[in-house]
């Protein structure tokens, strides 16, 4: 992968590190429940729950992406699986009819690596519905693909023909935004306390305290942590 766009293998590593970071800030101030949408293979939630019994762990995912994963690390007393289809059905819907969705509850939502394959009208409602749930001191946590001056939304150093693949695969990146429109944009779905976690910043926190400051990593991608402000 590293061939395709150099430094994404350590772009990925460093965004779950990230990610992590921010849930744990979030379960140490009063979250009670973490929903991750679209998890996939990623381990943080099963990681999570034995460490903390007191807060459920659910994972949103496409019934045939989690087949394999619910066969191999069953449901729990604290975690659990809920099925959706992004394209016919709306999250918000979805997870206010999951009898393992605590409703009311300070929760913390996961976006990762999802966003670039939705529409704009589709990210908007999808983060709406993350503020509308997760209650009075929830948080969101969702990466973007940052808009480049001419308005692609590629990663900055990906070699040619990384888009065919992708289209190739069903899977072309369809939004991006500019940092100075982010703010506007999570407005209008009453999400504030806007933070930003690009390249430069990750490598601050978790390269350069090790002496791996000059490692290659992936631009392109960048992690957001905000807060619903309907409170």
């Amino acid at each position: 992968m590293d061939f395709m766009v150099p430094g994404i293998v350590l772009h990925y590593i460093l965004r779950k590190r990230g990610i992590e970071a921010e849930v744990r800030k979030s379960l140490a101030t009063g979250a009670a429940q973490v929903a991750v949408l679209g998890a996939g293979y990623d381990l943080l939630a099963w990681m999570l729950h034995e460490e903390f019994p007191e807060v459920n762990f659910i994972e949103f995912d496409h019934p045939a992406t989690q087949a394999p994963k619910r066969s191999a690390l069953p449901e729990s007393r604290n975690f659990h699986y809920g099925e959706i289809d992004l394209e016919k059905e709306a999250f918000g819907e979805v997870a206010s009819s999951c009898p393992h969705f605590n409703k009311g509850v300070p929760t913390v939502f996961i976006a990762e690596g999802l966003t670039m394959y939705l529409r704009e009208g589709r990210v908007a409602e999808l983060l709406a519905d993350f503020s509308r749930l997760s209650g009075d001191t929830g948080r969101v946590i969702f990466t973007f693909m940052e808009k480049d001056q001419d308005g692609s939304i590629d990663f900055r150093d990906q070699r040619r023909g990384v888009g065919t693949w992708l289209r190739w695969r069903s899977e072309p990146f369809l939004w991006g935004i500019r940092r100075e429109d982010l703010s506007g944009f999570l407005e209008l779905s009453s999400l504030g306390n806007i933070e930003v976690a690009d390249d430069a910043r990750l490598r601050a926190q978790f390269l350069t305290p090790l002496g791996l400051g000059d490692l290659r990593i992936a631009r392109g991608e960048c992690l957001c942590y905000c807060s619903p402000t309907h409170r």
